[in-house]
């Protein structure tokens, strides 16, 4: 079963001090390790699952107290653009 997620917005590599330009999508980790998922934004979709390249994690204390979680960044790279249709 593919999961669908939709961010709200993109990420610039240089808010995440990655050395390499482009956009990235967060995904909260427990949703990549239970399926893979199709990521949909702005009319372009992207598929990972736990076997794609994870460029960055980052774990954070949820605002209500209930413990951490981690997301997981990875280089937004729509499927149309992979094959170099725009």
């Amino acid at each position: 079963m593919i999961m669908l997620y939709k961010p709200k917005s993109l990420i610039n590599g240089y808010k995440l001090g990655l050395e390499r330009e482009g956009q990235y999508v967060a995904v909260p980790q427990k949703m990549v390790l239970q399926h893979p998922l199709s990521i949909v934004y702005n009319g372009e979709t992207m598929d990972i699952d736990k076997n794609t390249p994870i460029l960055k994690e980052i774990s954070f204390q949820d605002k209500f107290g209930r413990g951490k979680y981690k997301l997981l960044y990875y280089l937004w790279q729509p499927v149309d653009n992979l094959f170099g249709i725009k």
